[in-house]
């Protein structure tokens, strides 16, 4: 598992690298100001949709393409394309109707709010189009081509926003304008260029399954996952509305302070979370008990050196955050303000980070062992839990938002971590 995820890992050090590139130069250019508030403010609508479709095409995808059952595969992309242009209408609606009172309510201007996020939610269709064809890449064990594309997507963002400094168009709107420029220069590569994933594709979408329908132990799990996932991808969102009432920069500082602990935490796990799905089904597919014991020793092993590597890391956040965040941001506009947010927030996150570096791996495999009504049903009550710890204890500060984040999400991978060696002793038994 480690052999085959290391080539994976490096890759997404690689596009994890081009992210920061990017994050970093944001901070360089405008700091952490209201126009960059707005922009990771629309910017969290893109994540909540990547939470809920981008990881339901990932796994769902992954499984309807390993199965006989070709007619499903063809259901599940409609439905996902009719979500999708439903999420965009719903977005332009509440834009229409409510931008101008949340601008207003949070001293923002209309034009601000109206155009980042208009332009950043055209680019839900392409992101559910280019997770679709992640998923087919990931079932063939192709890991390494989405993390490709996306650097080369961050590379171009970069490129355009240098092209645009000069222009004189407000901030909020540059990065959007790079944001979905880069997006569909990358998209458009990926159609000239991937014309062989893109027939699998157009064949799977017109073939009839010529098996009998049979039930697999994940069949039925689609309702449920939608419910959890629209949950999870519920909270980072919230985080950012109340962010937006707490002054200038504090939605920037906590994007940045994300950034340092999605890099530390997902960046360490990251090959392993995507390679675990395929090889976890193959294992049971076997029906081998032996083969089913030496998958889950491995997996074992696996989290415990992760542990390990995540505990250095903690201890080197609580020891040296402020040092940490200098390196990485403390350059150009992002100023001493903007320094002592970030870092607060980056302290606030360490349960974040816990969260980042398993719990992606765990939750899949129980995805595999078809174990997965009561995680979702734990996802549908989280934001509930977290807006009411964010609001009535968490002070309205960053490091209150932070750490009510943590606590979630802390108490979220100690239940499906105990979920897990449950559904490993049932097996042994």
């Amino acid at each position: 598992m480690i052999r085959q995820a290391a080539g994976v890992n490096a890759l997404y050090l690689l596009q994890v690298a081009t992210s920061f590139a990017v994050v970093v130069y944001i901070s360089f250019l405008y700091g952490a100001s209201k126009q960059v508030d707005v922009y990771f403010f629309a910017l969290g609508i893109v994540a909540f949709h990547q939470t809920i479709f981008a990881n339901i095409i990932s796994i769902r995808g992954i499984l309807l393409w390993k199965s006989d059952q070709k007619n499903k595969y063809k259901q599940f992309i409609q439905n996902i394309a009719a979500f999708t242009l439903i999420e965009v209408l719903v977005c332009l609606v509440l834009l229409y109707f409510w931008g101008e009172r949340l601008a207003r309510a949070n001293d923002y201007t209309p034009l601000d709010i109206n155009y980042s996020v208009g332009l950043v939610v055209a680019s839900l269709p392409i992101v559910s189009a280019m997770a679709i064809i992640s998923s087919a890449w990931d079932a063939q064990l192709q890991f390494h081509k989405s993390y490709v594309y996306t650097v080369a997507q961050n590379i171009l963002f970069m490129a355009v926003l240098t092209a645009l400094l000069k222009s004189n168009i407000d901030a909020g709107i540059v990065l959007s304008i790079g944001f979905l420029l880069s997006l569909i220069a990358v998209f458009l590569l990926v159609i000239a260029s991937e014309r062989t994933v893109l027939h699998q594709l157009y064949a799977r979408m017109r073939a009839r399954s010529l098996s009998p329908s049979h039930a697999e132990p994940w069949d039925n799990f689609s309702v449920y996952f939608v419910l959890g996932t629209a949950g999870m991808a519920s909270i980072p969102l919230l985080e950012r509305i109340l962010a937006l009432g707490l002054g200038e920069g504090a939605v920037s500082s906590l994007n940045y302070a994300y950034r340092i602990a999605n890099f530390l935490g997902f960046g360490i796990s990251a090959g392993i979370s995507t390679v675990v799905l395929p090889l976890s089904i193959d294992a049971l597919r076997t029906k081998n008990a032996e083969t089913i014991r030496t998958f889950f020793r491995r997996l074992f092993r696996t989290l415990l050196i992760l542990g390990l590597i995540v505990a250095v890391c903690i201890v080197a956040i609580t020891l040296s955050g402020e040092v940490l965040v200098r390196a990485v941001y403390f350059r150009g506009h992002f100023d001493t303000v903007a320094l002592e947010q970030t870092k607060l927030a980056l302290l606030g996150y360490i349960g974040v980070l816990l969260n980042l570096a398993f719990n992606t791996i765990i939750v899949k495999v129980l995805f595999s062992l078809g174990s997965y009504k009561y995680t979702m049903i734990l996802y549908v009550i989280a934001p509930i839990m977290y807006f009411t710890y964010a609001v009535e204890y968490a002070d309205q500060s960053i490091f209150g938002l932070a750490m009510s984040m943590s606590l979630v999400l802390g108490v979220l991978l100690a239940l499906n971590a105990g979920r897990l060696f449950a559904a490993r002793r049932m097996l042994d038994v």
